[in-house]
């Protein structure tokens, strides 16, 4: 498997006999295992595809606590830092999820909304839908309170 003029080693595909859809190891990448990790030299840095793979699959159960090393530098430091700034903003994600789901729906503050602090692309759009739930589901709740208190003070 010769690199590019990126320095990258491309790798095939193969659909996957256990987890349908999945790329598996080529021949190519199962010549670079050794000892149960891939180690693929990118701009001349060691990169652990088995710690890779994990972190993905921890990523993929909801574990947003788990990192690729920072210390990282070239092409495989940029894939370790995108990776680090993905997990970190579901875990913002998360987090907020569970806090205005506590303030609003536990503690009744009808005007707190969610920020994930990311609003570009979708990131941007489910923090809107998510807004646009809670004020769906809330609008009903509002409308009754401005009714009763229209009533009370005889404006209807």
């Amino acid at each position: 498997m010769e690199p590019n003029a990126d320095g990258v080693a491309e790798i095939a595909d193969v659909a996957s006999d256990t987890l349908p859809g999945a790329p598996v190891v080529d021949d190519a990448l199962a010549a670079l295992v050794a000892n149960g990790h891939a180690e693929q030299v990118i701009d001349g840095d060691s990169f652990d595809l088995h710690h890779m793979l994990q972190a993905l699959q921890a990523m993929r159960v909801g574990d947003f606590s788990v990192r690729l090393p920072a210390d990282r530098t070239g092409l495989a430091g940029k894939i370790a830092d995108t990776f680090n700034e993905i997990v970190a903003a579901n875990e913002r994600m998360a987090h907020e999820l569970e806090y205005v789901g506590q303030v609003v729906g536990r503690e009744g503050k009808t005007r707190q909304r969610v920020k994930f602090g990311l609003a570009s692309g979708a990131w941007g759009e489910m923090e809107g839908s998510v807004n646009t739930l809670i004020d769906d589901l809330l609008w009903p709740t509002t409308a009754v309170t401005h009714a009763i208190t229209a009533v009370a003070r005889g404006d209807l």
